[in-house]
């Protein structure tokens, strides 16, 4: 691993992981005797790695100075969690860890500390639409409920748009 060792973890297969700030993820390998490396390149939001869990699952989850990370190894997944997903922030600290004997995590940042119980989190697989609310030209209000197929026109000298949507 690159830069300095943050913390080391012993996952429940026996596995020795070292997360560095600036060298991201490497676990030892000891039927080879050395070192394997996930980093950006492999999936990490960044290399910036203070902290690593394994929740009851099997699931890691990665402290970063860019989010949140889950990783489930079987399948190579990757999801990031940040402030909109309700946690303290995007950046997590170091010795900022912990997961509790009835599986609950604590993970702390610099905004503060964010609690969670792995099994309770649920993919939002709902994407919304986008719906334009109102159109401006030189910040007046041009069309105020534009509805599906409107079409605006626009002359030379209305170079200045604003587009609201929800």
């Amino acid at each position: 691993a690159g830069g300095r060792i943050w913390s080391l973890l012993e996952d429940r297969d026996g596995s020795i992981w070292a997360t560095s700030f600036g060298g991201g993820i490497s676990r030892f390998d000891p039927a080879r005797e050395r070192f394997i490396n996930l980093t950006v390149r492999n999936g990490l939001t960044t290399n910036a790695v203070v902290g690593m869990l394994q929740d009851n699952a099997g699931v890691y989850w990665i402290c970063t100075a860019n989010g949140l990370l889950r990783w489930d190894r079987r399948t190579n997944y990757m999801k990031r969690y940040d402030r909109g997903d309700g946690f303290q922030g995007n950046e997590f600290t170091f010795k900022a860890f912990h997961k509790t004997v009835d599986g609950r995590i604590y993970v702390g940042g610099i905004n503060g500390l964010s609690t969670f119980v792995p099994t309770a989190l649920r993919d939002n697989r709902h994407v919304p639409s986008i719906v334009i609310t109102g159109f401006r030209v030189f910040d007046s209000l041009a069309v105020a409920d534009p509805r599906d197929g409107d079409t605006v026109q626009l002359t030379y000298a209305q170079n200045f748009f604003t587009i609201d949507f929800a």
